[in-house]
């Protein structure tokens, strides 16, 4: 993995990470690694995460299925080992905290940091969407405000900087792909023509 290009998208949950990738992937040549979960299915996940038992994800851990792992206790997410021949980037969704420890192994990583304006007001109520139970809400903001300590050292390896409070969902996904576009990141997918 280590020659492999990796593009971190590095935010607070509801910041706009996923809605990003999910634009990336419909127009650009990325990679999307399947990622491994211990926690429960969501009603709003994408097919992006397979559900496994504690049990199953330490027998994957133990295999090197995967090339990173992140998460606490109960809440493990691996993500699946790909084809080091591709020379497509790599596309992460994760925090601020996991994006640094993804630099750190991987000197091909670029970072994009998604921030709120104001997280105190803005993350509680994005996270009320998720439908999460009591704990696990609790859990996450508690998380989330934490990783806000590491700001100023994902600030200093980040190559772009997005307060996604300031910007439609269209803008902010377009001055995520213009940006990767310009710096020759990543390629816009070819219109592939089936012939007779």
């Amino acid at each position: 993995m280590e020659n492999n290009k990796i593009l971190v998208l590095a935010g607070p949950t509801g910041v706009g990470k996923s809605t990003i990738i999910n634009s990336l992937i419909e127009r650009y040549d990325v990679t999307l690694p399947l990622c491994f979960t211990t926690r429960k299915k969501r009603d709003n996940d994408d097919e992006i995460y397979v559900f496994v038992d504690q049990e199953s994800f330490s027998m994957y851990e133990k295999n090197n299925t995967f090339f990173f792992i992140t998460g606490k206790d109960n809440h493990k997410y691996g993500f699946a080992n790909l084809n080091n021949d591709s020379d497509k980037p790599i596309i992460i969704a994760t925090s601020y905290e996991n994006a640094i420890r993804l630099k750190n192994l991987n000197e091909n990583t670029i970072i994009i940091t998604l921030m709120y304006k104001d997280i105190m007001r803005e993350l509680p109520e994005r996270i009320k969407n998720r439908n999460e139970n009591v704990a696990d809400y609790q859990n996450r903001i508690q998380y989330d405000i934490g990783d806000y300590n590491n700001f100023n050292e994902i600030a200093s390896l980040s190559s772009l900087i997005v307060c996604t409070s300031l910007y439609t969902i269209e803008e902010m996904n377009n001055i995520v792909a213009n940006y990767l576009s310009d710096n020759n990141i990543i390629k816009k997918l070819e219109n592939r023509v089936l012939k007779k």
